[in-house]
């Protein structure tokens, strides 16, 4: 998946390109010269985010997690596949790696109001839609820019729902579109994708 493959890269470009105090930069290093006590101080330094002046401004731990975790699996895979030139005992491996206690924030529908109306005035309204199609069927965002068609939206066989793919799971819904007394659920959606759709 090309957001997983993104993520690896970056991951091998911050632990690669990591500049030690040698000038030498971590990719450069030799494989066996990377120990755990190599890998625990790297984890360290990579997390603390810094300004030019050196001031600490905070940290980045979950894309330093991530960085460790592509690390580990390349080294798992590599190493039974180069016996002898790779240690066994993988240095990225039972690095006790924590998660940020940050919980991730939940946009309020008035935030979510105010983006759309933004969206809308800078000449976006498509935008304003998919927020709103995000909001409403709970969906991510290649839910939606690279999954959902406006062909999904009152298809022919099923007029009164939407066809909703959640790409990471590869679940399949047909949300209703009305109510049991026919009003519609979502009246200002509808009303812009039916616009779409037109």
């Amino acid at each position: 998946d090309p957001k997983t493959k993104r993520n690896h890269e970056n991951g091998f470009k911050l632990v690669g390109g990591h500049v030690l105090k040698d000038g030498r930069r971590l990719g450069q290093a030799r494989l066996t010269a990377i120990t755990t006590a190599v890998t625990d101080a790297l984890y360290e330094k990579l997390l603390i985010v810094s300004d030019e002046a050196g001031n600490v401004i905070g940290e980045r731990r979950t894309t330093v997690n991530h960085a460790m975790k592509t690390c580990r699996r390349a080294w798992n895979i590599v190493a039974p596949r180069h016996p002898g030139k790779l240690s066994l005992v993988n240095p990225f491996a039972q690095m006790g790696l924590r998660s940020s206690d940050r919980e991730t924030p939940t946009a309020t529908f008035s935030e979510l109001q105010a983006f759309r109306t933004k969206a809308v005035e800078m000449g976006l309204p498509s935008l304003a839609t998919a927020a709103l199609i995000g909001w409403e069927w709970l969906q991510r965002e290649v839910d939606i820019f690279a999954t959902f068609d406006v062909s999904h939206y009152r298809p022919k066989e099923r007029p009164n729902t939407v066809r909703v793919i959640h790409e990471k799971t590869k679940e399949e819904n047909f949300v209703p579109l009305f109510d049991d007394n026919g009003e519609p659920l979502y009246p200002e959606l509808m009303a812009e994708l039916d616009a779409i759709k037109r």
